[in-house]
């Protein structure tokens, strides 16, 4: 697998306070009835990604779990897309 490929831990948001650092900073809103995008400029050379998929919307765990996983697979191939967007 080519290195520009991988999805690093580092690029994951994993905490509470790093989550709610994006949401004090917010510059960045979209939504619809499906998903909710929200973002910010970081001070890092790469981006980074945090994905919430509420049991309230999505009952089954399985379910909750592939979007997640498709949604990762999609900022892993196109991470340098939205490296550039930011800039």
């Amino acid at each position: 697998m080519n290195k520009k490929y991988k999805f690093l831990k580092k690029q994951k948001l994993l905490f509470n306070k790093q989550f709610s650092l994006v949401f004090n900073k917010l510059e960045y809103f979209s939504f619809d009835e499906q998903i909710t995008v929200i973002g910010c400029i970081n001070n890092l050379n790469y981006s980074r990604i945090g994905i919430i998929v509420p049991k309230k919307n999505i009952k089954k765990s399985f379910q909750r779990n592939r979007i997640k996983r498709l949604i990762r697979e999609y900022f892993r191939l196109n991470v340098h897309d939205f490296f550039l967007w930011i800039m």
